[in-house]
């Protein structure tokens, strides 16, 4: 049991580390901010400065489970949710969305059973990524 415990660590660890947000920084970062303090825009505010590039994704993730995307708006709400904790952290207090994609991954899984028959079986999920530039907003 103990080994068990043990080899399973390291998978723990990956899937936990895994998150669908992902930032690039095109200028400076700031001190971190309340994530209900970041603003969303359709269009750049007069005065701004660019912090970052930042991507995410609806896809499941153990760090920041979400049980409420089944619909494509339950999507977008828990990207924008990731969009603004991200935006936060990196200082930045506005967020101009970039780019909207809806992605259809499809999984195919073959095995043989005790009998040597095949199996083949397929489902499909369903994500959108989001990007957005991190600024903050200076006037």
């Amino acid at each position: 049991m103990k080994k068990i415990f043990i080899l399973s660590l390291p998978v723990l660890f990956l899937l936990y580390s895994c998150s669908p947000v992902s930032h690039i920084l095109v200028g400076e970062k700031r001190v971190p901010i309340d994530p209900s303090e970041v603003q969303v825009y359709a269009d750049y505010p007069v005065k701004f400065e660019k912090i970052a590039i930042i991507d995410a994704s609806s896809e499941f993730s153990l760090k920041d489970p979400s049980f409420d995307t089944w619909t494509w708006q339950g999507k977008t709400d828990k990207i924008m949710q990731r969009l603004k904790i991200k935006a936060a952290e990196l200082g930045a207090n506005g967020l101009v969305i970039g780019n909207t994609e809806n992605h259809d991954k499809q999984h195919i899984s073959t095995w043989e059973d005790d009998d040597g028959k095949i199996h083949l079986s397929s489902n499909n999920s369903h994500y959108k990524v989001v990007n957005a530039y991190a600024i903050f907003v200076t006037g």
